[in-house]
């Protein structure tokens, strides 16, 4: 009896990835298939080694069907169905995979829905490298996300339907024929068309069921052809449209009329962008028309009018020709009415424009040669300054070798230069023939030689003028002569991680634009302007990346722009006289510009912070740094998921490392934590083998558990904590006598427990469990054959009473070991998070008065502390991110630092002195800031049953004490600093106000420095 469904593999010498699909098929959960493999001229033995490798699995499932000579990528696949005796077909390629239950959910919805006559599957394409003989994994990305059926209309446009997501039945491939052997690519796109004309395809949505795996750095056999062959991919679309048009003009072929309608759709969009960019100049020729040169400027309306007309007739006519194709062509016309409204509003404006009477009076609007550059008059003046005509060249650059130049303006407060810095100059490498760093303020010797081995030029410059001067001295520094060699400059600065996606993605497309300068990202106008409390900020174009052509570098009005901008002494002052102020400047001076990612896209006026997530689904290159360590009540106060933003970036092909490395040391920890929803409430089940939160039990960590035990009756419940952690390991007990130790070995030998095992008697209990962790276990804090460690202690808090210290133990044990699926489950965290390296309970508050105040008074001596160890982390404002009862799992190599302070003893107190302010109290607040220091993040762990008791304590507290104040948390802080009282409050509101509320900070900004001075004096005295 033949099997249900056939699944062919095609494949020549790629044996590494034909395994990977071998097992990809002898995984899934439905069993009644066979495989055939066609060799297409490869080599034989690999491919005979393999399936003897897997015979037994396969059970005489696996067929070979070897080409002598190569038929090719398509028409092997006829091949393999010629050979194939199963109701339903499938394409395996031998470098795809499947989820293991992809044929039971396709075949499954095909004997459910008789109608169809195939189905496909959500598909998310894998981007990987080979190295060394390994698929190593980059990223991971959604195929056409907005996908929810498959349909004709959108197959004709585009294919969003690879190989590897779908199958038909046997009897749709005899009725509309075979795959094309003559096409070399785009078969499968070809078919697919021919099968959807024929009859319906099914849909699964929801999770990725097949995987689409793509190498964009391997070329020949290991290449993919979507990839190698991408040239041919666009021709061989434009030949199979022709083909199917002159099939439709012979014989009324629907198809053909369809794709033909497809084309002509693209050219209507392209002339509706066309429409607008007039419109837009349209606009600013209405200017000019208010002005005295209204007669001039008439003509050139006139002009514009006959182009507008003539383009109006062409889409006319497009049209006419489009009614009369087929009436299920109709959406598409619909569509077409739509691309024709901007070119019809825009011939009536320009009309209504040339019928008003002529002004006698120039627009009331200053010179620039008359005002300070940037200053009040330029930044909230009425109507804009008349637009200056000037002559322009094609300043397009796509159709040859682009010579461009990079200023990268760096700093760091401590001279550093991260890896994010080195990895995105590197990339910009491969698009400039220079890169020019000007660096505000010193580096560190270390820090500069990074910065040679990526830059030609590397020039450190005195921290003055912001980044303004910078820009500014560097091209000074460089020469307005050299400048012109190049073709393109680009102003750009160390604010941002990238290219998240390929710089090359926004170059080809800006290379294209006929412009004189272009930005990546916009701001819209905002009213009343935030710096002054009145006036207008302009739309602009920021500043974290503006690129410049030759025809404007090139310019006087360029240089002198440069060469009058007066110093700049605060960061308003940078905005109002260079960010806010370039687009506006230059575009009046005549010159055109673009931005990448215009405002109009998105809905809100700063899109790269509120809608980065849209933005980056967008392809957009760059994240700002500022998205994570922004002040969380905004993210709040305006619902902005920066977690949401990390996501994109781990599915795209940036390392997300290099983002931690930076961020770990910059931000602020609970700052971090927040923005980032570093919290993580780990389920107490374990997950199935193959799922992303599933442990590898293939590659579990050493793990050595560090346990200080005073109170030695506590022994079997440590031991009961001990065993929920996954795989053997090896416990290190300290206690404070012979006795105790006697009794923790006997209870260990009596134990279930398998691991190794070290009880020691510690010199002294002076900083009891932190002592006897740094000090008395500080051989295993070095020891590199861990990479994790547990620590924890038996805990008895008589001092806070039983309810409340029965609590605090539960909150640390429960939160860290509370099952053998909970901690298998934490330990998988460390797997997927290699930059992972603390875990602990988030902050216990029930019983407790540490929100707000958990620092105490162990500031000040952990800020020493902090010297020490040379740590720049900066400190969270009152309530550390930490381990507070100074239990967590930490990798080794996180906190093994903590040793190198040689501490004794003797510098911890004696037992009467152990409090606030002291070393041991000062160090369970600093482990955090020891992991963060040496690059690593934190994170703060819950099981369910703790996140909901926790959960429901902290939202009543907030409910109740938020009914006393206004609604939003960045207003209530505000609020709260203002009515706080002493010589504090006026700053605080002041503050507050200018970071919440911008466009009042002016008029409060004399109150601010003069409560800002009251307040300096009172702390001096």
């Amino acid at each position: 009896m033949s099997a249900r469904v056939s699944i062919v593999t095609r494949t020549k010498d790629r044996p590494l990835l034909l395994e990977r699909a071998f097992r990809s098929v002898l995984g899934q959960t439905f069993s009644d298939y066979e495989m055939i493999i066609v060799n297409d001229a490869g080599d034989p033995a690999p491919v005979e080694a393999l399936i003897a490798q897997f015979a037994e699995e396969a059970s005489g499932r696996v067929r070979l069907v070897s080409n002598e000579t190569s038929a090719g990528r398509e028409a092997a696949m006829n091949t393999g169905f010629d050979a194939a005796a199963g109701e339903f077909l499938v394409l395996h390629d031998d470098d795809d995979s499947w989820a293991p239950d992809f044929l039971e959910r396709t075949i499954g919805h095909l004997d459910e829905h008789l109608e169809d006559g195939g189905v496909a599957v959500r598909t998310e394409v894998v981007f990987e490298r080979i190295e060394d003989g390994r698929v190593i994994e980059e990223a991971r990305e959604i195929l056409a996300e907005d996908l929810h059926a498959v349909r004709l209309a959108d197959t004709i446009r585009r294919s969003t339907v690879p190989p590897i997501s779908f199958v038909f039945r046997r009897s749709v491939f005899e009725a509309v024929g075979p795959i094309r052997g003559d096409l070399p690519v785009l078969a499968d796109w070809e078919f697919l068309l021919r099968v959807l004309s024929a009859t319906t395809v099914g849909f699964i949505d929801g999770e990725p069921r097949a995987f689409w795996h793509q190498r964009k750095s391997s070329t020949g056999d290991e290449g993919n052809s979507v990839i190698v062959d991408a040239g041919d991919h666009r021709d061989y679309m434009g030949r199979i449209r022709d083909e199917y048009l002159r099939k439709s003009v012979a014989s009324g072929n629907d198809l053909g009329q369809l794709l033909f309608i497809s084309g002509l759709f693209d050219e209507v969009e392209r002339n509706a962008a066309g429409s607008g960019r007039l419109t837009a100049e349209l606009i600013r020729a209405g200017q000019l028309a208010q002005s005295e040169h209204l007669q001039g400027v008439h003509a050139e309306l006139q002009q514009e009018i006959a182009r507008i007309d003539e383009r109006q007739k062409r889409i006319e006519a497009t049209q006419q020709r489009m009614n009369e194709l087929l009436d299920y062509s109709r959406p598409v016309i619909g569509g077409l009415r739509k691309l024709m409204a901007p070119g019809l509003a825009a011939r009536r404006g320009a009309r209504r424009l040339l019928g008003r009477r002529t002004e006698s009076t120039a627009p009331a609007a200053a010179s620039d040669s008359t005002t300070t550059p940037g200053g009040p008059t330029e930044a909230a003046s009425a109507p804009a300054p008349a637009t200056r005509r000037r002559h322009r060249e094609d300043t397009r650059v796509s159709d040859r070798v682009t010579k461009r130049i990079a200023f990268y303006l760096f700093f760091d407060a401590d001279g550093q230069v991260d890896d994010y810095v080195v990895y995105k100059l590197e990339q910009l490498r491969q698009h400039t023939s220079h890169i020019f760093v000007v660096s505000n303020g010193p580096l560190t010797p270390a820090g500069r030689q990074r910065l040679e081995g990526v830059a030609d030029t590397v020039w450190e410059r005195q921290n003055v003028g912001f980044d303004v001067w910078g820009y500014k001295e560097a091209q000074e520094q460089f020469g307005w002569d050299r400048l012109g060699e190049y073709d393109e400059l680009i102003l750009l600065n160390y604010t941002f991680f990238g290219p998240i996606f390929p710089f090359a993605e926004v170059f080809d497309r800006m290379d294209a634009e006929d412009v004189d300068f272009w930005g990546l990202t916009e701001h819209a106008e905002v009213d009343p302007h935030p710096h002054h409390g009145s006036g207008v900020m302009p739309r602009h174009i920021q500043s974290h990346w503006i690129a410049v052509r030759r025809q404007m570098f090139s310019s006087e009005e360029y240089r002198a722009y440069w060469r009058d901008m007066p110093m700049i002494s605060s960061y308003d002052e940078s905005v109002d006289r260079h960010e806010a102020r370039f687009l506006a400047h230059f575009e009046q001076a005549g010159f055109v510009s673009r931005v990448a990612f215009p405002l109009e896209d998105y809905p809100s006026d700063h899109p790269i912070f509120d809608d980065i997530v849209l933005m980056l689904r967008d392809r957009l290159p760059i994240v700002k740094r500022r998205l994570f360590f922004h002040d969380p009540l905004y993210l709040d106060r305006y619902a902005i998921i920066a977690r949401d933003a990390m996501s994109e970036i781990e599915r795209s092909p940036y390392p997300s490392d290099l983002i931690w490395r930076n961020v770990t040391r910059a931000a602020k920890p609970r700052t971090l934590a927040t923005n980032l929803s570093l919290t993580e409430v780990l389920p107490e089940q374990t997950f199935p083998d193959g799922h992303p939160g599933a442990l590898d039990r293939s590659s579990l960590p050493n793990i050595a558990v560090v346990c200080h035990l005073y109170y030695d009756d506590l022994v079997g419940e440590i031991l009961d904590s001990v065993g929920t952690i996954p795989g053997p390991v090896d416990l290190f007990i300290t206690t404070s006598d012979d006795a105790k130790r006697a009794r923790i070995e006997a209870a260990i030998n009596a134990s279930t427990f398998i691991g190794g095992s070290d009880v020691r008697v510690v010199e002294s209990n002076r900083g009891r469990d932190i002592s006897a962790f740094i000090v008395g276990c500080g051989d295993v804090l070095r020891d590199e054959k861990y990479e994790l460690i547990v620590k924890i202690h038996g805990k008895k808090s008589a001092q806070d009473g039983y309810n409340i210290g029965t609590w605090f133990k539960r909150h640390l044990i429960d939160n860290l070991l509370a099952s053998p699926g909970y901690t298998e489950n934490l330990v998988a965290l460390f797997q997927r998070h290699a930059t992972l390296g603390m875990a602990f309970p988030p902050t216990i508050h029930t019983g407790y008065p540490t929100m707000g105040h958990a620092w105490f008074a162990n500031k000040a001596p952990a800020k020493k502390f902090a010297e020490r160890l040379g740590i720049t982390v900066p400190f969270d404002d009152s309530t550390p991110l930490s381990s507070y009862g100074s239990m967590f799992v930490a990798r080794r190599e996180a906190i093994a630092s903590l040793t190198d302070l040689g501490l004794t003893w003797e510098d911890f107190p004696a037992e009467g002195g152990y409090k606030d302010g002291t070393l041991a109290h000062v160090i369970e607040r600093m482990f955090s800031y020891v992991a963060l220091a040496n690059g690593f993040h934190v994170r703060t762990v819950m099981s369910p049953e703790l996140a909901g008791i926790n959960y429901s304590f902290l939202e009543y507290k907030y409910q109740a004490v938020s009914a006393f104040l206004p609604g939003y948390g960045i207003d209530q802080v505000a609020y709260l600093e203002s009515a706080h009282g002493g010589v504090s409050s006026p700053v605080g509101l002041a503050k507050r106000l200018v970071e919440g509320k911008p466009a009042i900070a002016n008029a409060i900004r004399p109150a601010y420095r003069a409560a800002r001075s009251v307040y300096r004096r009172a702390r001096g005295r």
